[in-house]
């Protein structure tokens, strides 16, 4: 099968012959589970019938390419969206009731993203859209399928544009990013005790870029990693300045699971701290909600390994999306921090305060320290001041 060195000499062919296609991202949802169940080889065999069905399904004109991992890209030619859409629908009927593999009946559950490909795209942007859409597929769509378009960036040609441009100035040295810092707050003292790396972009003519246009976009492309490291150096070269006045001041920084899926990123970040002579009593790496995807084992490796070298692990946006108890049993981490989307109304919510109050002192007895986000108020502080809470951030 195509691998994905050739899909992108079949976007760059597309690109010369002025031609438009429908790019269909396909993964498999469940196939960490079927690898349990039935063993790695039974796994491979799997994938090599998913494909062969792909290939079997294969119009004239069409193509099919293997992706990372248990993903695939399947290419249509033309601007047929309802296409797109009924072949999906009936992969997915077929994925589900009538797979055979030794003699094994497997059902197999998949999601889908697409890309409307046209001329505004690289073969690279086109990857990263389609990895995008294929995500929220998988992880807030139940397998339905999602278009990338208008209604995820909010603008056609202009967004698809900017991501190009986001790659590009990774790729020159991360021009036009910066970073903010917001404060974090003792609790008790009200004084600070340290803060939350910010990621933000300026550039002509786009002007400042908010971060929730392009975060989760480039958190599947490739350069992700680059800018990881950059924003990992930047912060702690300014946190070097932050303990000169502030000696048990703590950066804050946000860990994504395309880095910890990273083999060398560990390391990294180990060689960035002994270059910069960063104490790691001063460092907290905040695992983002999708860091829940990776497997427990492999996550609750990496957590213990941080906090061997004295590194500070917490999960951020505690209370939603994947974010649940039972990450207190699974993961030896130091700090939960509430999103500010479950403190804001914290006041008038009952539900809320009832299920606040009850993971707040399960932490305490844990002896996990807790942060509320979106603290902005005095009758807001006030009032959080019932709960076992050790900081707050706003």
């Amino acid at each position: 099968m195509y691998n994905i060195i050739e899909f992108w000499k079949y976007i760059r062919t597309l690109q010369g012959q002025n031609e438009s296609a429908v790019l269909l991202f396909i993964g498999i949802q469940n196939f960490t589970q079927i690898n349990h169940i039935h063993g790695y080889n039974f796994g491979d065999k799997v994938l090599h019938k998913f494909a062969d069905i792909l290939m079997e399904h294969a119009g004239e004109g069409d193509k099919v390419f293997r992706a990372e991992g248990v993903s695939f890209i399947y290419c249509f030619k033309g601007y047929d969206i309802d296409k797109a859409q009924s072949f999906y629908e009936d992969l997915q009927q077929h994925f589900k009731n009538d797979i055979y593999v030794d003699d094994v009946r497997i059902a197999i559950a998949i999601a889908g993203g697409v890309v409307l490909f046209n001329e505004d795209f690289d073969e690279y942007t086109a990857q990263t859209s389609g990895k995008y859409a294929l995500s929220r597929s998988k992880y807030e769509q139940l397998g339905e399928l999602v278009v990338y378009d208008n209604e995820l960036f909010g603008g056609s040609h202009k967004t698809v544009e900017l991501m190009g441009v986001l790659r590009k100035c990774i790729l020159n040295d991360c021009e036009g990013f910066y970073l903010c810092y917001q404060s974090i707050i003792d609790a008790q003292s009200e004084k600070i005790v340290g803060a939350e790396a910010l990621l933000r972009w300026k550039g002509e003519p786009y002007g400042e870029v908010p971060p929730g246009m392009f975060i989760e976009w480039l958190e599947n492309d490739i350069t992700f990693i680059e800018l990881g490291y950059w924003i990992l150096y930047q912060g702690m070269m300014d946190g070097l300045k932050f303990i000169d006045i502030y000696p048990d001041f703590k950066l804050n920084i946000n860990i994504t699971y395309t880095q910890l899926a990273n083999k060398e990123f560990k390391t990294k970040v180990v060689e960035m701290m002994k270059q910069l002579k960063y104490p790691a009593k001063n460092l907290c790496l905040e695992l983002t909600e999708r860091c829940r995807l990776i497997d427990t084992e492999s996550l609750r490796a990496d957590v213990d390994y941080f906090k061997s070298i004295g590194i500070t692990v917490a999960i951020d946006d505690f209370g939603t999306g994947y974010s649940a108890l039972n990450l207190l049993s699974e993961l030896n981490v130091d700090v939960l921090k509430f999103d500010y989307g479950f403190t804001k109304d914290l006041p008038e919510n009952k539900v809320n305060q009832i299920l606040i109050n009850a993971m707040t002192k399960c932490a305490s007895e844990l002896g996990i320290k807790v942060c509320f986000e979106g603290m902005e108020t005095r009758e807001l502080i006030d009032f959080v001041k019932q709960y076992p809470v050790h900081s707050y951030q706003g």
